[in-house]
């Protein structure tokens, strides 16, 4: 279920990362500052609502993996002074939506209080670390089957490289030079990433005798799923901007024909 939610909540931001690296490769705002959240116009007001869900929702995961559901808090530590091992994974992961928590604050703060304070680029910079993090605590989840280690390296080299995406665009972040496709392969591989948690709860956790954990078929046949999304993805990015560049080029081209 966990990795479900969280792959749903990745693939589906794809609409609004697109639109926002349609703009990223326009001209530089006004402010001369530019963020990796897409913000929500109301009433003329771009308000920082990813931003804001992302504090929200990491908040609540952090507490759904320490708390709700157990008749205690999730302790560290045995009665011996060991860490408890039954309760590691929930620690990783409130690790992991911690950093991301930390990411949201600092947008939050970078739109207001310290807008004229923090140096150009940080928003991004505290990002991609996020992604580093989640990277990193990935890396040192790999434990099981050989079938169950695939599906996370998969997901680890997806987490660096939307990691390394982030820290690419510090450079465009300084507004002296356009990002070109950094934001969208960024909004690709948070989408991929989104996709791939919601396929390795169907290989790993439904019981489903084709992924078999015991059979190598099983273990060989995980890339090969892995690359085919990775063509729908890129396919529908195509797909999706060309129908976005000929709307635009149909609107140009219409107020240059009115009188």
């Amino acid at each position: 279920m966990q990795h479900r939610l969280m792959g749903v909540g990745e693939a589906s931001a794809l609409p609004m990362y697109m639109r926002h690296s349609q703009r990223a490769q326009e001209d530089v705002p006004e402010s001369g500052r530019r963020v990796p959240w897409y913000p929500l116009t109301w009433r003329g007001k771009a308000l920082p609502l990813e931003p804001l869900l992302m504090v929200l929702l990491t908040f609540v995961g952090i507490n759904a993996e320490l708390w709700a559901g157990h008749k205690s808090y999730r302790r560290l530590y045995t009665e011996d002074g060991r860490f408890e091992m039954g309760n590691l994974q929930d620690w990783q992961h409130s690790a992991m939506y911690a950093a991301f928590l930390l990411s949201g604050v600092v947008d939050l703060l970078g739109r207001g209080i310290l807008k004229d304070t923090l140096p150009h680029g940080t928003e991004h910079g505290v990002l991609g670390s996020a992604f580093l993090a989640e990277g990193i605590l990935f890396a040192f989840h790999l434990k099981g089957s050989s079938l169950d280690k695939s599906v996370h390296i998969l997901l680890v080299l997806l987490v660096f490289a939307a990691s390394l995406a982030c820290f690419a665009e510090i450079g465009a972040a300084h507004g002296t030079v356009k990002q070109g496709l950094l934001p969208t392969a960024r909004a690709l591989l948070v989408m991929l990433q989104g996709i791939w948690f919601i396929q390795a709860a169907q290989i790993l956790f439904t019981g489903n005798i084709a992924w078999d954990p015991n059979y190598h078929g099983s273990t060989m046949m995980v890339p090969v799923v892995f690359v085919t999304w990775l063509m729908i993805v890129l396919v529908v990015a195509l797909v999706s901007f060309t129908v976005v560049s000929l709307a635009k080029m149909h609107r140009t081209s219409q107020g240059l024909t009115k009188p």
